[in-house]
């Protein structure tokens, strides 16, 4: 499960406007201390007084979102690659031209196949900070 703790910056009638450290290696933590800037949807369970928010996601929806994001672009990657493959053309250039197009052509189906991954799925606490 990963956990990442951001102060509130600001609160309007949409959400939460939640400020997270960049996570980065050391050295470019220390050359570099940029903060994301993200809306959240406003929770009922966080109350006013809180300034700092916890995110957590679970294995198994990072497995899903890792599969909808780079999973299926890939395999549709290689399905129009194999595909293409298949045709048995006289020109080998044309052969390589229709290889690459149908590469193409199968991972934009791949991406538009990725599916949305909603906000709640996402666990939003409240977090005590000194």
């Amino acid at each position: 499960m990963s956990n990442y703790v951001g102060r509130i910056k600001d609160r309007d009638l949409s959400g939460l406007w939640v400020e997270f450290p960049r996570t980065s290696c050391n050295s470019c933590r220390n050359n570099c201390q940029q903060a994301q800037l993200i809306r959240l949807p406003e929770q009922t369970d966080i109350c006013q007084a809180a300034t700092h928010v916890e995110i957590s996601m679970s294995s198994p929806n990072q497995l899903w979102l890792l599969f909808n994001s780079l999973m299926l672009p890939l395999i549709g990657f290689l399905l129009g690659a194999t595909l293409a493959n298949q045709l048995w053309l006289a020109e080998e250039w044309l052969t390589e031209l229709i290889t690459v197009v149908f590469s193409v052509l199968g991972m934009a189906i791949g991406i538009i196949a990725c599916r949305t991954f909603s906000v709640q799925r996402l666990t939003i606490n409240e977090v005590e900070r000194c």
